[in-house]
């Protein structure tokens, strides 16, 4: 062994680097005298596999500051019986203990010094240069080794030996050196490689566990990179994903996604923020959105490789904004129902309350002069009192409604007879139209709270009137209708527009065809109709058409 020589140059490890690595050692690689004396039953030694490799042997090997092999040249990882597996990882001493004199010279490397060290047999012997690796900063990394075969040992009086050994010297000074320089060079190598690796890792850890959804697409539009939550968009996992084009990711989307990322690629520039909406393959025939971006991915020349892509699910979000809105526009809806019924509260309260008003100070004036109260002022004030009464009940009956206190008193009715009783009040008050009945002669016996269901009649029947021409015929029937009676009220008026009869039963609601000014009422008759007769356990619903008249139904379970 002899004192370093110091750090080789950059070119002497190019120059020593052409080894190859599929040399291959065994027996039958070459034909020598160990070869022709080894028998089935005996392994050759690791010397003697060397041997037989031939004179052309090169065979290198690096071990880090610990001792353990992180490179090997195949040649020697088979001849010191590691041909099935590399014995990256494991102790020199393991790996070489057929070769102690190497493991010796690796050992006094491994202290920084480097030298030639020999041993085979009488004739042919194995040589070795052993030499230190040390990095950029002068940091010993570790240490390595290049064998190879040689001939007899020149001798000292031969003719030319002094020459001979001193360009042999000069030759294994250079190959130190170089031997040097290519481990240097390896184990940068090796090292970059573990920091790119290390660098992955992070940059695999970010991608995973970033809280939105990211993907790298090469310029075949085909997925290279993906994280976890791209992934579960498609429901899929990542590596489902690896390597499939976007059209098979996601082939409900390829028609919009595929132009975009095109013209990212061709024009390299970004596509930011963009909103999108469709379905997905992992929830077909849902509706979904997504905020996306789409930014080229550059070399450091300047080259598109790809793009990225950023994605953000939306879709709560979405259905959140399109949920305020509803209830916003509910409560614009409400505000607006509001301010009509005050508008309309305000002018029905004050209708009956004017001619009240005129017909008591009229009575007054008469009673003041001694003259005798006329009946008629009484019986208008009356009438006007009725009317006041019945808006009043209907504000009363709602409140009753909302807080779910409108009680019932039910018992037999015979539907018929009760009928006839509540239309008997209208014929002695209307004389501006017609009111016929019809029914069958069969019984129809219902339980119901009389003076409720009467209030329902008398409501139906006096829209009936309201809205019917003068001299218009209303017409009530009842009738059996499977396990129900059916009672109708049919007018000859203005009707109900089509798309305003779903809400004909909502509080508050007058059908726009219904100016204040000609038809009164404050919206709340057909609301409280409707929860009287479901509270019944029936139901309620209207056929109209405009200027073709409505009829109302009302159906309850029968006796």
């Amino acid at each position: 062994m002899f004192p370093s020589s110091g750090r080789p140059t950059r070119n002497a490890g190019r120059e020593a680097a052409g080894m190859k690595g599929d040399m291959r050692a065994g027996p039958a690689a070459r034909e020598g005298p160990e070869h022709s004396r080894a028998t089935p039953t005996v392994r050759p030694s690791p010397v003697e596999l060397l041997l037989q490799v031939g004179s052309s042997l090169r065979a290198a090997l690096i071990v880090d500051s610990d001792g353990r092999i992180v490179w090997m040249d195949p040649v020697l990882a088979g001849a010191a019986g590691w041909q099935s597996s590399p014995p990256f990882g494991r102790s020199a001493e393991e790996v070489l203990g057929g070769l102690p004199w190497l493991q010796h010279a690796l050992d006094e490397a491994l202290t920084g010094t480097d030298g030639l060290c020999e041993d085979g047999g009488q004739d042919q012997r194995l040589s070795a240069v052993v030499v230190p690796v040390f990095g950029e900063d002068g940091t010993q990394l570790g240490a390595c080794a290049r064998l190879r075969k040689s001939g007899l040992r020149p001798q000292a009086l031969c003719p030319g030996a002094a020459e001979e050994r001193r360009a042999q010297g000069h030759l294994e000074t250079a190959e130190r050196q170089a031997l040097a320089e290519q481990g240097r060079l390896l184990a940068a190598e090796r090292e970059a490689r573990e920091q790119l690796e290390e660098s992955f890792a992070v940059l695999d850890a970010l991608l995973n566990h970033a809280p939105v959804a990211l993907g790298f697409i090469g310029r075949d539009l085909r997925c290279l990179r993906i994280n976890d939550a791209l992934a579960a968009l498609h429901g899929r996992s990542r590596e489902e994903e690896i390597g499939k084009t976007v059209r098979e990711m996601t082939p409900q989307l390829a028609p919009i996604v595929e132009p975009l990322m095109r013209r990212v690629l061709d024009e390299g520039t970004p596509i930011i923020g963009l909103d999108m909406t469709g379905e997905d393959s992992a929830t077909p025939g849902e509706q979904r959105h997504w905020n996306v971006s789409y930014y080229p991915v550059r070399s450091s020349s300047g080259t598109i490789l790809g793009l990225g892509a950023v994605v953000s699910e939306v879709t709560e979000e979405y259905r959140a904004q399109a949920e305020r809105d509803r209830l916003l526009r509910e409560a614009q809806e409400a505000i607006r129902v509001r301010d009509d019924f005050l508008s309309i509260a305000a002018h029905e309260l004050k209708t009956p309350l004017t001619p009240l008003k005129l017909h008591l100070q009229m009575l007054k004036g008469q009673a003041d002069a001694g003259h005798a109260v006329a009946p008629r002022h009484v019986d208008k004030a009356l009438a006007q009192l009725a009317r006041l009464s019945v808006l009043v009940n209907d504000l009363l009956d709602t409140s009753r409604i909302q807080a779910g206190k409108l009680e019932l008193t039910t018992e037999p009715l015979p539907l018929r007879e009760f009928i006839r009783e509540v239309l008997a009040d209208f014929r002695g008050t209307n004389s501006l139209h017609s009111l016929r009945f019809e029914a069958p002669d069969e019984p129809l016996v219902i339980r119901g709270d009389r003076a409720r269901l009467a209030q329902v009649l008398g409501n139906l029947v006096e829209n009936a009137f309201k809205y019917s021409p003068t001299g218009g015929t209303v017409r009530v029937t009842a009738r059996r209708m499977g396990t129900e009676a059916c009672v109708s009220v049919k007018d000859e008026g203005i009707g109900i527009p089509k798309e305003e009869q779903a809400h004909l039963f909502e509080r508050f609601f007058r059908a726009r065809n219904a100016p204040i000014s000609g038809f009164g009422g404050l919206g709340l008759g057909l609301y409280i109709c409707r929860d009287i007769i479901e509270r019944h356990g029936g139901r309620i619903w209207v056929e109209s058409g405009v200027e073709q008249g409505s009829t109302f139904h009302f159906a309850l379970p029968c006796l």
